[in-house]
């Protein structure tokens, strides 16, 4: 199904070659890497998601660096655009070694994850600019302040208050976004709207502030901070 955002109907979705083609590599990776053994990693990681009912698959970089230098490359740079086909790939793998853990308990769809960690390279709190937004990196620091750990909606599903008509899957917009305007041509309704919580999808989110640590802070200088997300 296509998303609904938050400034009218579906629209099509334009193909994006170079995210299929990661996505691709990214699922032959987590189907055919193999430990010195001869283990299969990420097949026995699957059987730990399940075991443990957990949504997350973490992956070790040094191994997709190991399997495909090229795909290692292309995840970097593009990272978050690539994040949802490689979540993509993770649910496919999933469901290809555990097809019934594809839905919770309520039936609806079970999203999963993936945490990529064990970078070559960690970067300090000072270098981050603009130039790294999207990218996959590490940071160090030290972390001075952590929020309460609550529910997020990241896809909801509103109910028009006029006519009853149902828009399911609106994303939402790094803050509380409602359908712009009522799919039904005979209804204009753009502003009374009803959120069902049972068909919306929540995640749990937590904001941590790190600071440099004092061997980074340059002399005379006030110690940088960031705000990290953690979902």
């Amino acid at each position: 199904m296509d998303a609904v955002l938050a400034n009218g109907p579906a629209r099509p979705v334009v193909a994006d070659e170079l995210a299929a083609t990661a996505k691709a590599d990214f699922l032959q990776f987590l189907d055919e890497f193999t430990d010195e053994e001869g283990n299969k990693v990420y097949e026995l990681a699957v059987t730990h998601m399940r075991e443990n009912e957990l949504t997350t698959l973490y992956v070790n970089f040094e191994h997709i660096s190991a399997f495909s230098d090229a795909l290692a490359r292309i995840i970097v740079p593009n990272y978050y655009r690539l994040e949802p086909y490689l979540k993509e790939a993770v649910r496919e793998f999933v469901l290809k070694y555990e097809a019934d853990y594809g839905r919770d308990e309520k039936e609806q769809q079970r999203e999963f994850y993936v945490a990529i960690h064990s970078l070559p390279t960690i970067q300090s709190i000072r270098s981050l600019t603009t130039a790294r937004i999207g990218h996959l990196l590490s940071i160090k620091g030290t972390v001075v302040r952590t929020s309460a750990v609550h529910p997020e909606l990241v896809s909801g599903t509103f109910m028009c208050q006029e006519c009853r008509t149902v828009i399911p899957n609106v994303q939402q917009q790094f803050k509380y976004t409602e359908p712009l305007k009522c799919t039904s041509p005979a209804c204009g309704n753009r502003t009374n709207w009803k959120l069902i919580l049972e068909q919306s999808k929540f995640v749990d989110f937590q904001k941590i502030r790190i600071q440099e640590t004092s061997d980074e802070i340059p002399s005379g200088s006030m110690p940088r901070r960031c705000v990290c997300v953690c979902v």
